[in-house]
């Protein structure tokens, strides 16, 4: 629901052409993104999910970033 209401505003418009999950591994922390091509040309990831590491706690939820 909450994707559906941001996705004009955040330029994600289009989310139907996942791409398989990402990652990025930081010192305390890691994150799983999912873009799209058609995502990309508006410029950005699309979806991105952080977590703190080594106690796999949530840090948020990034949209069209």
């Amino acid at each position: 629901m909450y994707i559906n209401e941001k996705k004009t505003e955040y330029k994600i418009g289009i989310i139907d052409d996942f791409v398989d999950p990402g990652k990025f591994i930081g010192y305390d922390n890691f994150s799983v993104y999912w873009d799209s091509v058609k995502g990309e040309e508006l410029g950005g990831a699309v979806i991105g999910a952080g977590f703190y590491w080594p106690e796999n706690k949530w840090q948020g939820l990034t949209l069209g970033d």
